[in-house]
């Protein structure tokens, strides 16, 4: 939603100074162009706030004045006299001076054609990572009247203390107890 209009004075004509205090300080987002008049200009001013400014001067005797004032971060006259320029007040900025671009600048920046970008050329070693040299076999069909019952395997066993653990062979099929191979 956009709200527009001229001068603060349109809303308190049509609202009470209070209502149209509250509609001016609804968007999150305001833009101001020139301001024509020297009330406004201050009011705006005033919203945009103060900086401290020192100054330090020498008198003829040799002496330093410091002076420490306050000024407007924009004088109300600068703002009566913007050239091409809008104050942005934003949610999440300090106000903004900004230039005024033009109202066809979105179209002339639309003409223009994407840029051009030379097509990446992809290496042969990177095409072939992660692919195997050899070509995979295809798994064969086991015979389903050839089922072995699944064998479960003995926790290892130990040669005692401090000797570690010795790998046994595998069982081979068709027995029930793995063969005794002794001490190697």
């Amino acid at each position: 939603m956009i709200l527009g209009f001229q001068n603060y004075s349109q809303l308190e004509q049509v609202y009470s100074r209070r209502e149209a205090q509250t509609i001016i300080d609804m968007p999150a987002t305001q833009v101001y162009f020139k301001q024509k008049n020297f009330q406004e200009a201050r009011d705006l001013a005033e919203a945009i706030g103060r900086t401290t400014v020192e100054e330090a001067t020498v008198t003829d005797a040799g002496r330093v004045q410091e002076f420490i004032q306050g000024r407007h971060l924009i004088t109300p006259d600068e703002l009566i006299s913007l050239n091409k320029e809008v104050i942005v007040f934003t949610a999440d900025t300090k106000p903004l001076r900004l230039a005024l671009t033009s109202p066809t600048a979105y179209e002339q920046a639309l003409s223009y054609g994407p840029p051009e970008r030379p097509k990446h050329e992809v290496s042969e070693f990177i095409r072939s990572r992660g692919k195997s040299n050899q070509p995979k076999e295809k798994p064969q069909k086991e015979d389903p009247k050839k089922e072995e019952p699944t064998k479960t395997e003995e926790p290892k066993k130990t040669d005692g203390p401090g000797r570690g653990d010795k790998p046994k062979p595998p069982i081979p099929p068709g027995r029930d107890e793995p063969p005794d191979y002794g001490d190697f």
